[in-house]
């Protein structure tokens, strides 16, 4: 997704923090609460979601005019997937009250953002989902055990 802020010094002047960062260096982890919208300006990011036995499933690169970071200030909820630079990275931030008054002045950004948010959180559920499957049939199989009838219901 690509945010149309324009090349105005005022659309840029909104964004609290410029930062540098280098290859390989974590810009967000998953499961913390961030407040903040990231734009990419330059470089490439990797996406990934860790699994608890530290198995880690990958998603799209991120690259120049993309944004992140907006899960969790939009729907007040801990971050769901981590982002680590690949290359030397220009990044933009956006305070989540800025972020707010930006998406009320532009009902065509908010839809956007918001359509992005919902995408990237059914993304990020459906491994997690076939996971937990993967798992209780496994469990199911090596059982010897007839299932209950609470684990046929749908």
């Amino acid at each position: 997704m690509v945010l149309r802020l324009g090349r105005t010094r005022e659309a840029v002047g909104e964004y609290q923090d410029v930062a540098a960062a280098w290859a390989r260096q974590g810009i967000l982890r998953q499961a913390i609460a961030v407040c903040r919208l990231i734009l990419q300006r330059r470089g490439r990011c990797a996406v990934f979601h860790q699994h608890l036995d530290g198995h880690e499933t990958h998603y799209p690169e991120l690259r120049e005019g993309a944004v992140f970071g907006e899960v969790s200030p939009l729907r007040s909820k801990l971050v769901t997937a981590s982002v680590r630079t690949q290359t030397p990275c220009l990044l933009l931030r956006l305070e989540r009250s800025r972020f707010e008054r930006f998406l009320g002045t532009s009902p065509e950004q908010n839809r956007a953002v918001t359509r992005i948010c919902a995408e990237r959180l059914a993304r990020t559920a459906r491994p997690l989902t076939e996971r937990r499957h993967a798992r209780a049939t496994r469990a199911l199989a090596a059982s010897d055990k007839p299932p209950c009838e609470a684990t046929l219901r749908p």
